[in-house]
């Protein structure tokens, strides 16, 4: 608690004195520029556990820009599912490339694959230990679609090759309340996120992430511990790329963890790519017996710079009870 109160002055003083020093050397902008884009995801699927069907998965509009040279807004709105959700909204202040503040609502720095927006996955659902352990649909405090309302300092360092906007790290860090989107917290405390990324040679990223909290959560809703940290791995060479993360944590008493491998090839470059998954989840490392590993395999169709289609195949095996649930699923992208 004495981190984060420290923390948020530190980066509230900073703020104020460059905010002052800015407004010394240039006029106020009277035009605001705005970017609008976005995307909608259309699904079909089909399991034996559930009716097949079509929906509007995701539908959302964003709109991004710069009110001057150094700060931003972000704003992103949902309007696939039952209701219609501020999921981003947000304000940066740039100093340089080493120091980025960002206020507001928006993602946690947390997880290589939650943090990819969804148009970016190479297969149409995220990882099961993504979806429990980055404030997703099997998180302890609901699906806040991996983000939370607070304060975050983040930037890029270490510049050693020829480019000057080539860093070797990337990191962010932030602080946060710890109920996710749209609500105020409901306890003193605050949670902590870390996450750090090395670019070491051209193409390969490997870094780690960490997260401290605590959440409000069960029946009846008490405060529980909500920790977790996991490390990841991403290359890409050519046609060919591979991904790997690995995540632990423990909600309350009960601790988790799972981890995930993904591989992809273009077929045909730029337009068809074939891609494999093995995903593996633990809900509770205590009991034996509870494990639910996924093998996914998809193809992508490129067919537009602003459109593609997924098939994904999932064989789902859970090590105790077997259900009947392997799924067929189709998505359609466009975007804007």
């Amino acid at each position: 608690m004495k981190f984060c109160k420290i923390f948020c002055c530190l980066v509230a003083g900073l703020l104020m004195f460059t905010q002052a020093a800015a407004a010394q050397e240039q006029p106020l902008m009277v035009k605001i520029p705005m970017k609008i884009s976005g995307f909608t995801n259309i699904r079909y699927r089909s399991a034996e556990n559930i009716r097949d069907s079509f929906d509007v998965r995701r539908a959302r509009v964003k709109f991004t820009g710069d009110i001057s040279k150094e700060i931003g807004y972000l704003t992103q709105v949902e309007f696939g599912g039952t209701a219609v959700t501020l999921l981003d909204g947000a304000f940066s202040y740039k100093v340089n490339d080493a120091i980025n503040l960002k206020a507001g609502q928006f993602s946690i720095p947390f997880s290589l694959e939650s943090l990819t927006s969804a148009p970016k996955l190479a297969t149409i659902n995220r990882s099961q230990i993504v979806e429990a352990m980055a404030a997703r649909s099997k998180d302890v405090i609901g699906n806040q679609c991996g983000r939370d309302v607070g304060l975050m300092l983040n930037g890029s360092a270490l510049s050693v090759f020829e480019e000057e906007d080539d860093y070797l790290l990337d990191y962010a860090i932030g602080v946060f309340n710890g109920v996710g989107i749209n609500a105020s917290d409901d306890n003193d405390q605050k949670d902590i996120a870390l996450r750090i990324v090395a670019h070491p040679i051209e193409g390969l990223n490997a870094g780690g992430s960490y997260y401290n909290g605590t959440g409000n959560y069960g029946t009846p809703a008490k405060n529980y511990t909500r920790d977790r940290f996991g490390f990841e791995l991403a290359y890409t060479y050519d046609v060919f790329s591979v991904t790997g993360e690995y995540l632990k944590g423990k909600d309350g008493t009960t601790k988790k963890d799972g981890w995930y491998l993904q591989a992809g090839y273009f077929i045909l470059p730029k337009e068809v790519q074939a891609v494999i998954k093995y995903d593996t989840y633990d809900p509770n490392t205590s009991v034996s017996q509870n494990a639910v590993d996924i093998i996914t395999v998809g193809l992508n169709w490129y067919f537009h710079k602003l459109a593609f289609i997924q098939v994904n195949y999932e064989d789902k095996n859970e090590e105790g009870t077997e259900i009947k649930d392997d799924t067929i699923t189709a998505q359609l992208t466009i975007s804007f």
